[in-house]
């Protein structure tokens, strides 16, 4: 039949009338799992702040210096991962200082951004 799930009947049920109650109070469930697969990448993210912020404010040498930086150690790890996905863990693999402050930066700006919406 398949794998059992991670909980048990009790925490099922308590779930399942906190789903309830929000869908009671006119809110909709599934609009957190919408928001998180319309969430971006963070290479979609790099992107757009290449775009956005890098081609107005930082020299053609340190533009350059962190397209290298994410092609080399960033992208092969957490490019493809959702931006809300990415915690200090991925952050703190054995990248060079640089690259762990470039993506810091980006990170954290995003979600605040995330959570102001």
């Amino acid at each position: 039949m398949g794998v059992s799930p991670d909980f048990d009947l009790a925490e099922a049920r308590l779930w399942a009338q906190e789903i309830r109650r929000e869908v009671s109070r006119g809110g909709d469930p599934a609009s957190g799992v919408q928001a998180r697969k319309a969430a971006p990448t963070f290479r979609e993210l790099a992107a757009e702040w290449q775009s956005n912020h890098a081609e107005l404010n930082r020299s053609g040498k340190v533009r350059g210096d962190d397209r290298s930086i994410l092609k080399l150690y960033v992208h092969p790890v957490i490019g493809d991962m959702k931006v809300h996905d990415i915690g200090r863990r991925e952050i703190s693999v054995s990248w060079p200082r640089p690259a762990r402050q470039l993506i810091a930066a980006r990170v954290i700006r995003r979600k605040a951004r995330l959570r102001a919406d």
